[in-house]
């Protein structure tokens, strides 16, 4: 079985082509647009790993992070943000890698 892939952002090219990447290393995806939706989407089905964008439009992805953590579903923040701007972040919230 293909390892599944729950992509979090609200920008919908970058969903797109994270499903595209997905897509050309045998993985499935579901991409969703905000941190509501990907908590519906854990309702429903299971994910090996979730790609989770930190700016989202309804609630910070931190709150998503905070709330899906305890799951044991790795996690990896993509984000625009300068990357040495998440290393005191990472001391806070327990997550796997950036992006």
């Amino acid at each position: 079985m293909a390892d599944q892939v729950l992509i979090v952002d609200d920008d919908p090219a970058i969903c797109k082509l994270l499903e595209k990447v997905m897509r050309s290393n045998d993985m499935d995806s579901q991409a969703v647009g905000s941190g509501e939706q990907a908590l519906q989407a854990l309702e429903t089905r299971t994910f090996d790993i979730i790609l989770l964008d930190v700016n989202l439009g309804d609630m910070e992805g931190f709150e998503v992070l905070r709330r899906l953590r305890e799951r044991g579903i790795k996690l990896f923040l993509s984000t625009g943000r300068h990357l040495a701007m998440l290393d005191p972040v990472r001391q806070v919230f327990d997550f796997d890698g950036y992006v």
